[in-house]
């Protein structure tokens, strides 16, 4: 974040399981908020890898600054949107649907909130669901 030039990483394995923040958490929360502090970064999923197949990988290039800022975060900020995604790879979309169903009737949100997305970008069959109270 601090070399003397931009930096291009690929970095295989598991993208989505449980013991690791998914690929998501990074590219839409993570490096948007270590961004602040200065170094610009480009994050492209290129395939997911489920646990324990894994196989997947992802393609960041990472753009330095001359000094890291620092950051402050005090305090929580205003929820601006609540969605919930459910991906499903190589496997029905019936799972998607019903994993959102129950945050439909658990959280009470409307279908608008809600979105399936199915891919066989994969080398395994995995799921991951993602609840997001931000944008």
């Amino acid at each position: 974040m601090i070399a003397s030039g931009a930096s291009v990483l690929r970095i295989e394995g598991g993208t989505h399981n449980v013991h690791a923040p998914p690929f998501d958490f990074s590219e839409r929360t993570f490096l948007p908020m270590v961004s602040r502090t200065g170094p610009r970064f480009l994050i492209a999923l290129g395939r997911y890898g489920f646990y324990s197949a894994g196989g997947g990988y992802f393609e960041m290039m990472i753009e330095p600054c001359a000094r890291l800022q620092r950051l402050d975060v005090l305090e929580r900020g205003k929820i601006t949107a609540r969605r919930a995604r459910a991906l499903v790879v190589n496997l029905p979309a019936s799972m998607a649907e019903r994993e959102l169903t129950v945050i439909k009737e658990r959280m009470g949100w409307s279908d608008e909130q809600l979105h399936a997305e199915l891919s066989d970008n994969a080398f395994s069959r995995g799921y991951c669901r993602h609840d997001r109270d931000r944008k």
